[in-house]
This record gives structure tokens, C-alpha cells and sequence, in this order.
């Protein structure tokens, strides 16, 4: 029998009736939450395992059909609702999922929106605790997935990899990871994939990472890789089709490639361009972009020493930025949180609906 079938009725073993609805009464419709597990042995959590999973926990009470539908009215979303003991218990199984599966199979020609949040390492043990809390809550906003960023020069290693393991197996979101070349030698960087990969965790932004603290150019370490392409490279050899790897694009160029007047001549933007595009031939999955905005800093100056102002204008700012990004036909947006809620700016652009 499937594990996680073993555990549910474990867990309900022993209930008669009579405590079993007072049982379902103390749990919401995502209270319990399980992996689907790789039965059929080809590698991944496919759809066979889900129906494998479903014949365990339901038994006589459902149809081989009503089963399949029950699978595929769900697949979307990469979970399923059990229907068990005449339907009156609900548990959510997530099928394991990379994030550009997600995103090519959500129904964006409907006008869904997709859209994920970025969080950073907090710096205390308190500011770590609240962000979780912060984060379990926008779960409710079923966003995509969930990009955790990597620490200037590796400076926030394990607490980077401690959080992205929370995030997928205890919020129970997909999860993103960092991964930089800064101060990272292949050791590192392999002892790092591997720890996410014993987690579970599919998913990887590639990039070369900024300069350490109190350096102005990035430096190569020994024993370590020189750019993102190096990277994207080694991951897709060493993991192959297991890892969705993401690497970064910039709208208005790399930030190397812009000269003293603030932009990049057209031949430092093609060049930019064709690195991109070597990216992904390289094996990137997805590319996310770098932020980016029109000049703002005539409204802020008047407004700098108010601290709510500030914040009203850049709910202002980040709501019309979404608004017009929409307006041009594009369904995907990452939000960089800064690790706040962003109810604000999702319910102006009609992404969630309370």
C-alpha cells in the first residue's frame, strides 16, 4: 500500500462513527496535507500514483471514473481532493511539481493570472519566525510558488536552505531557491543541491550572485565558476531533467553592461541579450527578470522623510506597474515582497478576491 495511505488510515484506525465527525470538525480542508509518492517507479509523482493513492483511501465507496474525474478536475493545481468515507473527510495531496510545469499548466488563456512571491533571509531568529507566519498566511492567495533568495557572498547558506525546506514541506508551497557563484566553490554548490534535493525541492534560480560585502566586482574563486551560464551548465549535467532552473533576464541590461549616463549603448544590450539566450540553451527552464521601473525619484524626494507616504506611494507605484504589464497581454508577475504582504497590490489588480 501506498505511505501515504498507510498513514492516513492510521491515523483514522480505530474511530467509530459517532468520533469520527467530531474528528472532521477539527480540521479545515487543508489541515492534513501528504506527498504523493513515485509507485510506479519512473522517476516522478505522475498521475498513476495519484489514482494509486485514491484505490487505497477510498476503496468500494468511489468508481475507477468518478476517481479519474475527481484526479483531473484538480491536475491543474497540482493536488487532489480525496473523497473519503462517503465524502465527509477532505485531504489535500500535493502531486509534486516543478514551477514551470505549474505555470504552462495553469489556464492563462482564461485570463488567470499567475504570480509568485519573493522572501529574503531575515536577520534574527524573531524576524525568521515572523516571515514564516507571514508567509503560511499568503499561502491563502494560492500563489505559484515561493523564491527564496541566496545571502550576498553565500552569507546566509544554511539559513537560506533551513527556510526553502519549510516552505515546501511544512507551508507546503513549491519553493525556489537561490543559488550564486559568490564565494561558492563546486563543493558548495553541489553540497547545497544535494540538501534541497533530499528535501524534495526541484527548483533553482541560477545566477552569478553579486560582489561580497565591501567589493565592487564579482571575483571567481578557486575551485568555483565564473557566471551563471557555468552554473546552468553544471546543474542540468549533474541533475538533468530532476531540476527546473531559472536564471535571471534584465529589461534594461545587465547592470555590467550600462555605462555613466545610466543605459547600455544597443551593441552592449545585444550582447546581453545573446548571454540570455545561451542561458537557455544551456538548460534554463524559466527566466525571471531583474526589477525594473521608470524614474521615480522626482516623487520620492518630497516625500522621503514620510515613512507611510512612502508606503502608499509605492503601493501606488507597483499596482500601476502590474496594471500596465497585464494591459500588454503578460500573465506572469513576480513579486519582490521584501518580505511583506502584498494583499494590497493583489486585490487592485483583481488577482485575489478578499
Amino acid at each position: 500500500m501506498n505511505p501515504l495511505s498507510q498513514r492516513l488510515l492510521k491515523i483514522v484506525d480505530g474511530l467509530n462513527f459517532k468520533d469520527f465527525v467530531p474528528f472532521l470538525s477539527a480540521f479545515s480542508a487543508k489541515a492534513i496535507i501528504f506527498k504523493v509518492y513515485d509507485s510506479d517507479g519512473n522517476g516522478k509523482e505522475s498521475f498513476n500514483d495519484i489514482l494509486e493513492v485514491l484505490r487505497d483511501l477510498s476503496g468500494s465507496f468511489i468508481s475507477d471514473v468518478k476517481r479519474m474525474m475527481q484526479a483531473h478536475m484538480n491536475k491543474e493545481r497540482a493536488c487532489v481532493m480525496l473523497c473519503i468515507c462517503m465524502q465527509l473527510m477532505h485531504v489535500q495531496i500535493r502531486l509534486k511539481m516543478n514551477v514551470i510545469e505549474k505555470i504552462q499548466s495553469s489556464p492563462q488563456d482564461l485570463g488567470k493570472v499567475v504570480f509568485s512571491f519573493e522572501f529574503f533571509p531575515p536577520k534574527t531568529e524573531d524576524g525568521v519566525e515572523n516571515l514564516c507566519e507571514r508567509m503560511d498566511r499568503m499561502v491563502a492567495h494560492n500563489p505559484s510558488f515561493y523564491d527564496i533568495t541566496w545571502g550576498a557572498g553565500g552569507s546566509t547558506t544554511d539559513l537560506t536552505l533551513d527556510i526553502t525546506n519549510k516552505v515546501k514541506n511544512i507551508i507546503c508551497v513549491e519553493t525556489m531557491m537561490h543559488l550564486t557563484c559568490t564565494n561558492m566553490s563546486v563543493e558548495k554548490i553541489d553540497h547545497a543541491l544535494e540538501i534541497i534535493k533530499s528535501n524534495g525541492i526541484h527548483n533553482v534560480i541560477a545566477l552569478r550572485g553579486d560582489p561580497p560585502h565591501g567589493q565592487d566586482k564579482f571575483v571567481q574563486v578557486e575551485g568555483g565558476f565564473a557566471c551563471a551560464l557555468d552554473l546552468v551548465k553544471h546543474i542540468r549535467a549533474k541533475y538533468g531533467d530532476y531540476s527546473c532552473i531559472t536564471v535571471a533576464g534584465y529589461p534594461e541590461a545587465n547592470p555590467d553592461a550600462i555605462g555613466d549616463n545610466g543605459v547600455a549603448t544597443p551593441e552592449a544590450y545585444q550582447n546581453d541579450l545573446a548571454y540570455l539566450k545561451r542561458k537557455v540553451d544551456a538548460g534554463a527552464d524559466l527566466i525571471v527578470t531583474q526589477l525594473f521601473y521608470d524614474e521615480i525619484t522626482a516623487a520620492l524626494e518630497p516625500i522621503k522623510d514620510n515613512d507611510e507616504v512612502v508606503k502608499v506611494y509605492g503601493i501606488h507605484l507597483g499596482t500601476k506597474m502590474c496594471r500596465k504589464i497585464l494591459a500588454n497581454g503578460i500573465k506572469t508577475l513576480h513579486l519582490y515582497t521584501l518580505n511583506m504582504e502584498q494583499d494590497h497590490i493583489l486585490k487592485a489588480n483583481g488577482m485575489v478576491n478578499c
